[in-house]
Order: structure tokens, then sequence, then C-alpha cells
């Protein structure tokens, strides 16, 4: 069952999902529009996936002005955490082992990650809600899990600056997108708010 915003204000202490599924899936099913899971396999497949969600929120009116800034947000935010889910949830890279791949490997990094991720049989589970006044998505690995609570990139930091990896959620945090880990840390969810998106947006970080 998809999550909603309803949720998220409900389950900021991080129980927020058992298992995939919300605690709260009454209020879901009586607030959001649309609702829908979609499986992940491949890399290719997370190209594709913004414009699915697009394509599900021009269906309600209340977010017809403001599609184009959904998309752009949408692309990089479905991209920067469906990655992290392969990488570090479903493949178990630490961001020490994944500087060094990227750096070996450059280009083929990409090809690689695909193929592991292929081998492994498993799935990166991505839910949406679509409400008047929220898009709320959850991406869900059967990893270990991620330590939201500590933040250990700084903007300070000439090594972190100069790092080919380890800024996006910072970047999402700084666009405006709201994230919400459930305790395992093996879940993020993605909130994008109606009337923040009507705001001027805030430069990204360099």
């Amino acid at each position: 069952m998809p999550v909603s915003v309803e949720c998220i204000e409900r389950h900021r202490s991080g129980l927020l999902l058992q298992e995939n599924i919300c605690v709260e899936h009454d209020i879901c099913q009586s607030t959001c529009s649309e609702n829908e899971i979609f499986p992940l396999s491949a890399i290719d497949e997370i190209d594709g996936l913004s414009e699915k969600i697009i394509s599900k929120a021009r269906k309600v009116p209340e977010w017809q002005p403001y599609l184009s800034r959904l998309a752009y947000l949408m692309t990089f935010t479905m991209h920067e955490t469906c990655m992290n889910a392969v990488e570090h949830g479903l493949l178990g890279m630490n961001k020490e082992t994944k500087r060094q791949m990227m750096e070996e490997m450059q280009e083929r990094y990409l090809d690689d990650v695909n193929r592991r991720w292929r081998a492994s049989g498993k799935t990166v589970q991505v839910t949406v809600c679509i409400n008047k006044r929220s898009v709320v998505v959850g991406v869900h690995d059967d990893g270990g899990g991620f330590d939201y609570s500590k933040d250990q990139y700084s903007p300070m930091n000439e090594e972190d600056v100069l790092a080919v990896s380890g800024r996006g959620l910072l970047i999402l945090k700084s666009l405006g997108v709201r994230l919400f880990w459930n305790k395992a840390g093996n879940t993020v969810l993605c909130s994008f708010r109606r009337d923040e998106l009507a705001k001027e947006p805030k430069p990204p970080v360099a």
C-alpha cells in the first residue's frame, strides 16, 4: 500500500512503514487519487520512472500549473534515491567502495552495477501516492539500511566538495524535497508539496 502525506505527518519518529506497508493504510485509501507500486530491476527502468509518475500527476487538476517543476525535481530525486537503494542497499557498497569503483571503472561503472543488480534477482520497490496537496514517493530495498542520522558530507570540506559522489541527498534537500526514512533506513519517502513548489526555488548546491 503506497503512503500518503498524512502518514508522514503522523509518523515522523521513523516508525513510518512496516514491511513496506503503510501503517495508516485507511488514510491512504481515502486521500489519494492514484496509488501504484513499481518494481524496478534495472537502471534503465529508473530512467523511465519519473515520466510515469508525472503522467499520473497530470490526472490531478491541482497539479497542472506545477508539472514542469515537479518533473525536474522528480527526475533527479528518483535517480538519486533509486541508485542509492541499489548501490548501498541491495549491493552493500559503502562510500569508499563506490568511490574506488567509480575511479577505476569510470564509464563502465554503471554497466557493472546494472549487471550485479540483475544477477542479484532483487528489486527496488517504488510506491507512488498522489493527492491534491502532495506527491509522495517511497523507495524501498531489502538491504541493511542507511544511517540517515549521520550526515557525513560537509560543503566546507575540500575533500567532500571534490568527491565523485556523496552530495545527492544534500542537493535534494536544498531543492526543497522532503526526505523521511523508516526506522530500518531501507525505505525513504520523498514528499513534494504543491504549496512549496509554488515558491521561488532555492539554487542548487554546487
